[in-house]
């Protein structure tokens, strides 16, 4: 189990019932991973550190309370990780210079691969816009039917870029885990904040 999905569980649930959560949830991950040995090891990065410990979590908690409560610690337990992560990380990021530059940068480079169908729309000094058509989380969570959890990553993007930083204005009207097409990011460099 993922260390912070093990804190969260630990610090919820009794002892006994996170020993049998724990145990149902790394008994399932064992047979997901076996799944898919033919994945590019990119893919597989993604699945077994990400996708397979939330689908696994997820059905574990399913055997101590009903689905809706289990989907509520989800959503708690990833958002808390993704304020205490990854927005931290483009809070302290967005005070170099040329933030918006290496902010595209990994962006694209994070996009790369058969995980993703990504179409481009802009890349240059004063936006990223891209839509994205097809996702492994998308695929995943739906693959093992639970495309519900899709959009607990989701609403990570909103969590992380949402005003983390003056330098930059993110923006999107739909997401393929709210049930739409695509996932249209927008992101806009602030021109007073990024000498623009």
């Amino acid at each position: 189990m993922v260390k912070y999905m093990d804190n969260y569980i630990k610090y919820n649930f009794d002892k006994q019932i996170t020993g049998i959560i724990h145990t149902e949830a790394e008994a399932e991950l064992v047979e997901l991973k076996k799944k898919c040995v033919e994945e590019s090891k990119k893919n597989r990065n993604t699945l077994f550190k990400v996708i397979f410990p939330t689908i696994s979590l997820y059905h574990a908690l399913q055997t101590q309370m009903s689905k809706q409560k289990a989907f509520e610690h989800m959503s708690k337990m990833i958002s808390n990780n993704t304020k205490e992560t990854s927005r931290k990380m483009y809070e302290r990021i967005s005070k170099l210079p040329n933030f918006f530059f290496l902010f595209k940068k990994m962006f694209v480079i994070g996009l790369r691969g058969e995980g993703w169908d990504v179409e481009w729309i802009s890349n240059n000094k004063t936006s990223l816009e891209f839509n994205v058509k097809r996702c492994i989380y998308n695929d995943a969570f739906s693959q093992y039917e639970c495309s519900e959890l899709c959009a607990l990553y989701c609403n990570n993007d909103h969590i992380t870029f949402t005003d983390v930083t003056p330098k930059i204005r993110f923006e999107r009207k739909g997401a393929l885990g709210y049930g739409n097409d695509i996932c249209d990011f927008h992101f806009y460099a602030m021109k007073k904040n990024n000498n623009i």
